[in-house]
């Protein structure tokens, strides 16, 4: 082989090499184009400062009736258990059943025992006109709701919430209509009425009402409730003269609602 063979041969090598270099450097230029828009993003995310999240522990305040605007420990106790633990403080709901155990804590309403013996009296006064009055066994009405509802709440907390408020009205209003002060005709002012003047679910409480006092199988476990609560309850001597000589207080005015934690 000759020189200029040899000059040649080293000429292709040169450009082959070059090329292959060329090539080369290229293929490094192009994957660091690639590679830098991702290592940017990653850097991006890297580089977000954390958020930090603080767990809410305060509690949430309501507008609500103070409990103790109600003396009778039983009221105040169906109060807590079915306006606040379970929330029903949408209106008009939670204003009426406020007003029924106001009505039920200020009055001494009483339920006769039917099993109780009729003990009538003939009085005469310093006028010598004749009064007659009754005496006989009574239950407490206060007493009487509150052991019908601590036996059939859980049941009632299975309705849908608009039903299981007008059930729980509907006890309180059939307790009432049981009761002597709403017997007696001197005192038989339409506490019914009066009650559910300003609620918009009037209608659908009195046809409750009328269903559980026809026994409806879906709401005979309320009528068995007060069966059982009437069977095991203390009963109390009660004079009929009392009842038509004391007025039933209706409370008027509610008191004014607070903002309070629940």
């Amino acid at each position: 082989m000759d020189d200029r063979e040899v000059l040649v041969g080293i000429s292709f090598l040169a450009i082959a090499i070059f090329v292959m270099a060329n090539g080369f450097i290229k293929s490094i230029q192009i994957q660091r184009a690639i590679e830098a828009p991702l290592q940017e993003e990653v850097s991006s995310v890297v580089q977000e400062p954390e958020q930090l999240y603080e767990f809410q522990t305060h509690k949430i305040k309501y507008q609500i009736y103070h409990q103790w605007d109600l003396n009778d420990n039983d009221m105040r106790y169906l109060y807590h258990t079915i306006v606040l633990e379970q929330l029903w403080i949408n209106e008009p709901f939670h204003s009426a059943f406020f007003k029924i155990l106001l009505l039920l804590d200020t009055n001494d309403f009483m339920i006769v025992d039917p099993n109780s013996k009729v003990v009538t009296l003939n009085l005469r006064d310093v006028k010598n006109k004749m009064s007659t009055s009754k005496s006989y066994q009574v239950f407490s009405t206060k007493e009487i709701v509150a052991n019908v509802f601590r036996r059939v709440l859980a049941k009632i907390f299975k309705f849908n919430k608009t039903d299981a408020q007008s059930i729980t009205l509907s006890i309180c209003i059939i307790a009432l209509q049981k009761s002597t002060h709403y017997l007696v005709p001197t005192q038989q002012g339409d506490i019914v009425t009066d009650i559910l003047s300003k609620h918009d679910g009037s209608k659908d409480i009195k046809h409750i009402i009328s269903l559980i006092n026809e026994r409806d199988e879906q709401l005979l476990f309320i009528e068995r409730a007060f069966e059982y609560a009437l069977s095991y309850a203390q009963t109390y001597p009660y004079n009929d003269q009392g009842v038509k000589s004391t007025a039933i207080q209706m409370p008027s005015n509610l008191p004014h609602k607070v903002l309070q934690h629940i």
